[in-house]
């Protein structure tokens, strides 16, 4: 007996119990075959196969394509014996007794409500039901979206219940596993940024924790448009109040800023909120740039009408930049302060006053935040740079070089351009996934050569195009990537 499993969960595979896969020709015969497979054991007329998949043809016309369908599929299961299709004058039944379906099994794994079984339906959960099958029938699609949202909802809930067992049990390394594969299908899922945030932290990696609740406010921002919940907002502060009182352990590899609410001088009760829209603007615009870590606005504004330590909120916020500013209303005039502090030193890196006419308050709003994000992303980039300059070479991680080798380019001499590749390849060892270091380390190169520094110009052309490229792939929404990439293709002629 030589009997069929059926692989729907993340595509479609059909696979012999002699090991041997087989295809059908056509997207329709795939659907046909998994859509009578995930109804097993009942008779389907053929008049409802028609309208399902081929609801936009004629009767006749979608009659014949069904009869074309069942030809292959026929020929496609000519190996199973017996054959697991059924076909009769006036329907089509799909027999399971020898066949194995995936997303069956699966939905009887989730009712059980067992550890053990919720673990063998995570495994057999590879991804949405049918994903890119690509048939274009408008009714079939709308079935096929709905049963792809209803097994994804099964999943998410046997994910969670294996997740709530996991830290009972106290299965750290399986914990992790079970809420990151819970948050790539389903990245809202604030309990298991949660848990995984408690579970770095219990590890002594309070960095990665810090990243986590970053990914979780980012997510909710854009997707919902909402700030994390008071006990994810309540365990970030944990985290950082447990760690080291040393600031700069706190801190993530990337450049870190907390916004705080912008204070209303103006003895005006209503101009409260354009304040908050002033300080709300600029976390936003921040957090546009990828090289950034920006404290989400629910932790930074806790520290509204307080007077605090530039260093304690540093140190608490695991940060280390803060801005803080001022909103002052005059008659038809506003002034907007704002000052760039370094947390760990409490020094200031930049001030500026801004005068305008209080015309349209809202036009004002945006040109001050994209006036001030305008500065402060240059002067960031600055502070870090004399920050890595500063830092004992022993003791430097792959942004620390990154910076470093930004410093020695800049300056664009031989010396330093040499000096500037090995940091940005350091950089590269260090942290493989750093696309800006690539996107410099082929800009460096390419200085060289367009400078006549370098010895074997084809060569170093070709590290250049290399470098480029898997700046891109690694992040293909920065636009430095792109440039280095393609300022590489311009040089080598392309």
């Amino acid at each position: 007996m030589t009997s069929l499993e059926l692989k729907l969960l993340g595509g479609f595979q059909a696979q012999l119990s002699s090991g041997l896969t087989f295809a059908l020709p056509t997207r329709k015969s795939r659907a046909l075959l998994a859509y009578l497979a995930l109804h097993p054991d009942k008779a389907q007329s053929r008049e409802e196969l028609v309208a399902v998949l081929w609801s936009e043809r004629a009767e006749r016309q979608g009659r014949n394509s069904l009869s074309q369908a069942i030809t292959a599929l026929r020929k496609g299961l000519a190996a199973t014996t017996p054959s697991p299709l059924v076909i009769e004058v006036d329907s089509l039944t799909f027999d399971s007794a020898t066949t194995k379906v995936d997303a069956l099994t699966f939905e009887q794994l989730v009712t059980s409500g067992t550890p053990q079984d919720f673990e063998r339906a995570e495994a057999l959960y590879q991804g949405d039901l049918l994903a890119g099958i690509g048939v274009r029938d408008p009714v079939f699609e709308e079935w096929l979206v709905f049963e792809q949202g209803r097994l994804r909802g099964l999943a998410v809930g046997a994910l969670t219940a294996l997740l709530s067992y996991r830290v009972e049990q106290g299965q750290d390394d399986l914990l992790i596993a079970t809420a990151q594969r819970l948050l790539k299908i389903d990245p809202l899922q604030e309990a298991a940024h949660r848990a995984l945030m408690r579970c770095y932290a219990e590890q002594g990696q309070a960095g990665l924790a810090l990243r986590q609740y970053q990914a979780c406010a980012e997510v909710l921002k854009r997707e919902l448009d909402v700030e994390p919940d008071e006990e994810t907002v309540q365990l970030y502060h944990d985290v950082v109040r447990r760690r080291s009182t040393r600031v700069g352990d706190l801190l993530p590899d990337k450049p870190s800023i907390a916004v705080l609410a912008f204070d209303n001088l103006s003895g005006d009760p209503d101009q409260e909120y354009f304040a908050d829209g002033i300080a709300e603007d600029i976390i936003t615009a921040l957090s546009k740039f990828r090289w950034f870590f920006v404290t989400a606005r629910n932790s930074s504004f806790t520290y509204k009408g307080k007077s605090v330590d530039v260093k304690q909120v540093g140190e608490e916020l695991g940060v280390r930049y803060v801005l803080e500013g001022s909103v002052r209303k005059v008659g038809s005039r506003v002034r907007i302060s704002a000052q760039l502090i370094n947390a760990a030193t409490g020094n200031h890196v930049w001030a500026e006053r801004y005068d305008r006419e209080l015309t349209d308050i809202f036009e004002i709003q945006d040109q001050m935040t994209t006036t001030i994000v305008g500065t402060i992303e240059p002067e960031l980039g600055d502070a870090e740079r004399e920050r890595a300059k500063r830092k004992p070479t022993n003791n430097l991680d792959a942004w620390d070089q990154y910076q470093r080798g930004l410093w020695h380019h800049y300056r664009f001499t031989e010396d330093d351009l040499e000096k500037a590749e090995q940091l940005f390849q350091s950089a590269i060892e260090l942290d493989p996934g750093f696309s800006r270091a690539h996107a410099n380390l082929a800009y460096v190169l390419l200085n060289r050569v367009s400078h006549g520094w370098s010895d074997a110009v084809a060569e170093t052309l070709g590290r250049a195009m290399k470098a480029g490229r898997q700046a891109v792939s690694l992040d293909d929404k920065d636009a430095f990537a792109h440039m280095a990439a393609g300022r590489s293709l311009t040089l080598r002629g392309e």
